[in-house]
């Protein structure tokens, strides 16, 4: 077992094929990321199972009153008020329904969640001890599997507020080429007037074609999120198909305390692992100890291989007791380890939100003063008392500082999403048309 990049604990999921025994995909369950090539391969694993309608849902075995081991209450997509359709009549595109498109097609889910139906089906003939056992940890996949849709809404909203950004560089490009054109012209007017020229002309073709290369780059750049976007929501768009959010960020007040706690309610993956700890007894502990199989690095979930079930879990040789006793205290530990993880996730993240707010002011005051700068050059020229290459070099500069501010503030967005992905629930918030990002302060 490792930390990942968020604090997170890595499970990895081996799709096996019973028929065959053979792997189709594997993913991170609890990671930041997936490859697109990865992902493309779990599409095709998951496409039998697309859609949160009622068949999406663990079934659920039947407890007495007596029972001690009730059931885990999940939300999933299928209890979504307001699922966002991709139609081509839409007058404003947003961020949260980019996302809320995202998480619901997001095929590591869809995987997870069919093998909780699985491994149900496959003890749905045993005594009721066994399909509670089957039923927690079907229940323990689908808590990762919502982990997963806030996984795949935070990546969608992410290339989206990108996109955004690169179409804000694409149109100060533009601009500069317009500055550079008027320059030269005005060059070229100062030496048919006499004016000895006080500049290299020739740079300004030179300019052109480092403006024209950095296009070319963002294009590209803008292309590949658009085959993302359009793989993992399965709806692609032009930029001018749509209106779409302005990047406008804003500094937010924030409790980090608040978040922490937030999120120690709301992470799915960690109440499954808690879940998955109150159901140890000496029926599951068995079937805990052969699917979470530990692996090098990480924590496999196996498919449970076809065998008749009472040799594979009722072997003579076994300490039922021990056993239970010692699966108790892994997943106490990993559950305690777990709570850490998130809460120092949380406190970087939040961390870096605080410091990418900063650095928006400082851009933003960097283009103020050049701004300055340049108003004083140009009624300095106006009397004659300045050189023209003098203002041509700040307008250049003022230039590179509106740019660097689209930088900072696509920065900012990023850090925003980090954080609401870090504290969970971020596609349930965006399907629900409530706000995605929580402040610690609700």
């Amino acid at each position: 077992m490792k930390a990942t990049a968020d604090g997170g604990a890595m499970i990895r999921l081996s799709i096996e094929n019973p028929a065959r025994n053979e792997t189709v995909a594997q993913s991170s369950v609890l990671g930041n990321s997936l490859q697109p090539n990865a992902l493309r391969d779990l599409v095709t694993a998951a496409s039998a199972t697309r859609g949160r309608s009622s068949q999406s849902q663990i079934p659920v075995i039947a407890t007495s009153q007596s029972s001690s081991q009730p059931t885990l209450e999940l939300p999933s997509f299928g209890q979504y008020q307001h699922p966002f359709v991709p139609t081509t009549t839409l007058s404003v595109l947003t961020g949260c329904e980019i996302a809320c498109s995202a998480a619901q097609q997001w095929a590591p889910a869809d995987a997870l969640r069919q093998r909780g139906r699985t491994i149900v089906q496959l003890y749905c003939d045993e005594d009721v001890c066994m399909q509670r056992a089957a039923q927690a940890m079907a229940q323990f996949l689908n808590c990762q599997a919502i982990t997963q849709e806030d996984i795949g809404a935070a990546s969608a909203m992410r290339a989206y507020y990108t996109r955004i950004a690169l179409q804000e560089q694409m149109a100060l490009a533009n601009e500069s080429i317009s500055l550079i054109d008027a320059e030269e012209e005005k060059q070229s007017r100062l030496q048919l007037g006499g004016v000895a020229a006080g500049t290299d002309t020739s740079r300004f073709e030179r300019k052109r074609l480092e403006v024209a290369d950095s296009i070319i780059q963002l294009e590209m750049h803008d292309r590949q999120l658009r085959t993302l976007l359009a793989h993992i929501t399965q709806f692609d768009y032009t930029m001018d198909q749509f209106a779409q959010e302005q990047l406008d960020v804003r500094e937010i007040s924030m409790d980090l305390e608040g978040l922490k706690s937030f999120a120690l309610e709301h992470r799915m993956d960690l109440q499954g692992w808690s879940h998955l700890s109150r159901q140890v007894n000496e029926n599951s502990a068995p079937m805990f100890a052969q699917m979470l199989t530990t692996a090098v690095g990480s924590w496999g979930i196996p498919l449970p291989r076809i065998t008749p079930l009472k040799k594979l879990f009722c072997r003579s040789d076994v300490d039922y007791p021990g056993l239970e006793r010692n699966m108790r205290q892994e997943l106490a530990t990993i559950t305690s380890t777990h709570r850490q993880w998130i809460s120092q996730a949380v406190e970087e993240k939040y961390a870096k939100v605080v410091m990418s707010y900063q650095r928006v002011a400082f851009a933003r005051q960097t283009i103020d003063s050049w701004q300055d700068r340049i108003d004083q050059l140009e009624r300095l020229e106006n009397l004659g008392t300045t050189q023209p290459e003098q203002v041509a070099e700040a307008r250049a500069t003022i230039m590179e500082a509106r740019s660097q501010w689209i930088t900072r503030r696509l920065e900012a967005r990023s850090a925003e999403i980090d954080l609401a992905e870090s504290v969970g629930g971020i596609a349930a918030r965006c399907c629900c048309g409530k706000a995605w990002l929580v402040t610690g302060l609700e």
